[in-house]
């Protein structure tokens, strides 16, 4: 069965994509095949490679409404071309950009479409609306998400599937001192360099922290900063406030990796400040490897750190709360988690597993009615 990802992207920031990579590794064994239709111009930087269609006028996101429907109309004739030529027995379409190209296409085929939401959108109303037309089903990634949107799987015809690892992050070697009491101790988030990742939240956080419990923490934050005026302009602003708080031995923004499960084979905890993250792929891969996680209390984040038991949940966008979470942390006054345990509380989360989940949908979806 051939499934045709529409995507719209731009850049390769993981994210969607990494999941697109899970699912695409794990398929094979499920007589999956599948391609993702980008823009143009898209450059891949991460590996495994995937098969793109590539598209002049795909948009995955815009603040200007207009541009997005305009180009989502274009784009979908631009589709329809595409598809002429090379049938998909499965369109998924997973951003706000590719929603609507969806609903168009959906429409014009006379045939169902599957849409996975990824984001905590503050208007809700499109997605409720799209959640009960007949011609597109509906993924949310986490029982957190559907009450978000205020959808009940079982009355809307809505799927709960969330994101995925992939499934080698369960084989390899799990750290026996991933709690170390050894200092210093190695903090590490993981994500682009945007605002609604509130990095500037966390090194605000540590710079309220003690300085003699500051000294026995190191903190990396790996991940790219995304080709976008504001992006670049926030990562100036973290620079600022490294320097303005001397933090400059204590917090390091190391960049892009294409290999984060070694980074994170480094590190003794998870950090993860932003707010109603959606289902984080990073998080996924961190608590595959054993590493505990020190999370908001928001978003996909409830469901999946157990607080207690895998991690620790601070208040969301409570600056005293995270850094009361850090002081504990360096003083040792944590419990202390069992690596095995934290793997086996994401194995849900796998990629064949998730692909199993997916391949069921496609099949109803590919069933005639």
């Amino acid at each position: 069965m051939k499934v045709l990802h529409l995507l719209g992207a731009t850049e390769d920031n993981g994210g969607i994509l990494s999941t697109i990579r899970g699912l695409s590794s794990a398929g094979a064994d499920l007589g999956l095949e599948h391609a993702v239709w980008v823009q143009q111009n898209f450059v891949q930087v991460r590996s495994p490679s995937l098969r793109y269609l590539r598209s002049r006028h795909a948009l995955d996101e815009s603040f200007n409404h207009f541009q997005l429907a305009y180009r989502a109309w274009k784009s979908s004739s631009e589709l329809m071309s595409q598809l002429a030529a090379e049938p998909f027995a499965v369109l998924h379409a997973h951003s706000r950009g590719s929603f609507l190209v969806a609903l168009i296409v959906a429409y014009r085929l006379r045939r169902p479409v599957l849409f996975t939401n990824h984001t905590y959108a503050n208007r809700q109303g499109m997605y409720r609306w799209g959640a009960a037309r007949k011609r597109l089903r509906t993924v949310l990634l986490t029982p957190r998400m559907a009450q978000h949107y205020g959808l009940t799987p079982e009355l809307n015809r809505i799927e709960l599937i969330p994101e995925c690892c992939a499934d080698r992050c369960f084989e390899l070697p799990l750290r026996s001192d991933v709690q170390s009491s050894q200092k210093p101790v190695r903090l590490i988030g993981v994500g682009n360099l945007v605002r609604w990742k509130k990095w500037d939240l966390l090194i605000r956080a540590l710079a309220n922290v003690s300085a003699e419990r500051r000294r026995h923490i190191i903190l990396e934050i790996w991940g790219p900063i995304p080709n976008q005026p504001d992006a670049l302009e926030y990562a100036r602003e973290l620079q600022q406030l490294i320097q303005s708080h001397q933090l400059e031995t204590t917090v390091y923004l190391r960049g892009s990796t294409n290999d984060v499960a070694a980074q994170l084979h480094q590190a003794h905890i998870f950090v993860l400040p932003s707010t109603n993250e959606p289902c984080s792929v990073a998080l996924l891969e961190a608590l595959a490897q054993g590493l505990p996680a020190l999370v908001s209390d928001s978003g996909g984040n409830v469901d999946i750190v157990r607080h207690g038991q895998t991690g620790w949940h601070f208040r969301a966008d409570n600056l005293y709360s995270l850094s009361h979470s850090l002081e504990s942390i360096t003083e040792n006054s944590v419990p202390q988690f069992s690596p095995i345990e934290i793997r086996d509380s994401v194995r849900r989360y796998s990629a064949k597993q998730v692909s199993s989940d997916y391949l069921k949908v496609y099949q109803g979806l590919t069933r005639p009615s």
